[in-house]
């Protein structure tokens, strides 16, 4: 071992006492780091990783501590007693071969069919692999060598793969190359399906240059073999020991570092303003290019806007998940198209949307709640049926947003019906957020009294806010109406508003308020 590391990066005795001194010194002064481990053994994993540079290893040590902090869900608390981590374990989703590799590296076996997404999530699978990567940092030559990373893609699925949003992907990339103490000597993709292409792609997107170029894509275990030498392989590969044996030594070793590996719970860092944040707005420009790859590739979306902020409306929306932000697009282009009588040529210029605007049926006050979120405020009894249609006020509407809370203050008795039949269209999320309640002060105690208008104990009389928002909405009479420049082809299951297999509750609506108006 001492040849590997004096090979590597001319490590001796002496370089090693230098380094930990000059290392353990700027940890203590470092104010960001309250407490964490200054042994050698764990010290020196960030020193090797990093070729001796202190400064290198220093933040190295301080993306691992941020990181732990930052995602306590896939880290905090991680032990192979674990019902879950011990399943996967022993199911073979991920173990550490028991010999290194040709060129003196740990191995890290995946093999994704082993994971059942019935039985397991994806943050179970998560920490495993934490885990798993908490034990190989130990390795020196996991330090000096790298590791190598096989993923047997052959039997996997689409259940799999649709786990995965691109948070995920962030997250995983993060931790796999600005984490860990390791380096990472290649990543084989062995047999990967043609429909993982996509997601393979966008996870390539978070990785340095560097890393990329040591991703290789190989059908078939020849290559491999040769790479890393046949015989240390599990015996369904070629090796000489079974998966099942390889499986119950690497836990029954897991086992053994339980309390090593919970003891790294104990550290504490203060997060810095540029700490490394996975829904980074930095990260903006990144994911809208991948969106609107997505969008090139969508034969239906004929043409829509794809500039960043249009496209973050969506991905904020769902949370960065391509795919959800992805059929959102969808589903909101394919609403404008099928219902362009309520879309089309949307603007306050058009007299009626101008009025109920300055009525105030619908208006969003100037600032924001207590919990940071804009707030629409519509005042029902400033609608005049004599002077404006539902279809006016329908117009006035837009997406995509998050609903973060709906609140009906003194909805009367004989409009609970209505109220139950609008609940029945919405999802159970949606149901949970909507709040019945009498009088204002539950709704003030929530966003605050002061945001509100005058007449409901603000500070802005109804009719300036009213004219405010007016003035703002004329503004942005181009913008919004540049929204009718689309094209959507509409696909066999596009959402369909008169849908036939609707008569039924068309009928039991009729029905409900027929006997409103009897009672």
């Amino acid at each position: 071992m001492a040849s590997t590391a004096l090979f590597n990066h001319y490590e001796d005795k002496n370089l090693q006492l230098q380094a930990l001194a000059q290392f353990r010194e700027w940890i203590e002064k470092d104010e960001k780091i309250k407490k964490c481990r200054t042994d050698t053994d764990f010290l020196l994993r960030f020193l090797r990783t990093k070729k001796f540079s202190i400064t290198e290893a220093h933040q190295h040590l301080r993306n691992y501590l941020t990181t732990r902090k930052i995602l306590p869900h896939i880290f905090e608390n991680l032990t192979a007693k674990d019902p879950d981590i011990e399943h996967l374990i022993l199911s073979g989703m991920v173990t550490i071969l028991p010999e290194h590799d040709a060129q003196g590296s740990p191995v890290l076996l995946f093999q994704a069919d082993n994971f059942n997404p019935k039985r397991n999530t994806l943050l179970h699978a998560m920490r495993t692999v934490n885990y798993v990567f908490e034990i190989v940092s130990r390795d020196e030559k996991a330090q000096i060598c790298g590791i190598t990373l096989i993923f047997d893609c052959s039997n996997v699925n689409l259940d799999i793969l649709t786990l995965f949003r691109v948070n995920h992907l962030k997250e995983i990339a993060q931790c796999l190359q600005k984490t860990f103490p390791v380096r990472i000597r290649v990543i084989y993709f062995v047999d990967l399906p043609p429909y993982a292409t996509a997601l393979l792609n966008i996870f390539k997107s978070f990785l340095s240059e560097k890393l990329r170029k040591r991703l290789k894509l190989v059908s078939g275990w020849e290559g491999v073999k040769q790479d890393v030498g046949a015989s240390i392989l599990p015996k369904e590969f070629g090796g000489k020991i079974p998966n099942a044996e390889i499986f119950r030594t690497f836990r029954d070793k897991a086992l053994e570092l339980h309390e090593e590996i919970l003891a790294l719970n104990d550290f504490d860092v203060e997060l810095a303003n540029n700490s490394m944040n996975f829904a980074n707005p930095g990260d903006s420009e990144l994911d809208s290019a991948i969106f609107r790859e997505w969008i090139e590739k969508d034969e239906k979306i004929k043409k829509c806007r794809t500039d960043t902020d249009f496209l973050l409306r969506f991905l904020r929306t769902k949370k960065f998940s391509i795919t959800e932000a992805h059929q959102h697009l969808r589903n909101y282009l394919t609403t404008r198209k099928i219902l362009s009588h309520i879309f089309e040529n949307l603007t306050a210029k058009d007299p009626d949307i101008e009025h109920l605007i300055l009525s105030g049926m619908v208006t969003i006050l100037p600032e924001h709640d207590a919990q940071g979120s804009p707030v629409l405020l519509f005042q029902a009894d400033n609608f005049n049926p004599k002077r404006n249609t539902l279809l006016h006020a329908m117009r006035t509407k837009t997406f995509p947003v998050r609903i973060r809370v709906i609140y009906f203050v003194d909805l009367p008795p004989y409009a609970t019906a209505l109220l139950n039949i609008f609940k029945s269209f919405l999802s159970e999320k949606l149901r949970k957020r909507l709040k019945l309640v009498s009088g204002w002060e539950g709704v003030k105690q929530d966003v605050g009294a002061s945001i509100l208008p005058k007449e409901f104990g603000g500070k802005i009389p109804n009719a300036e806010i009213f004219r405010t928002f007016r003035d703002k909405a004329l503004e942005l009479h181009e913008e919004i109406l540049a929204l009718n420049d689309f094209d959507v082809e509409l696909a066999n299951n596009s959402m369909n508003f008169a849908n036939p297999g609707d008569s039924e509750l068309d009928s039991a609506i009729v029905g409900s308020f027929r006997k409103i108006q009897v009672d």
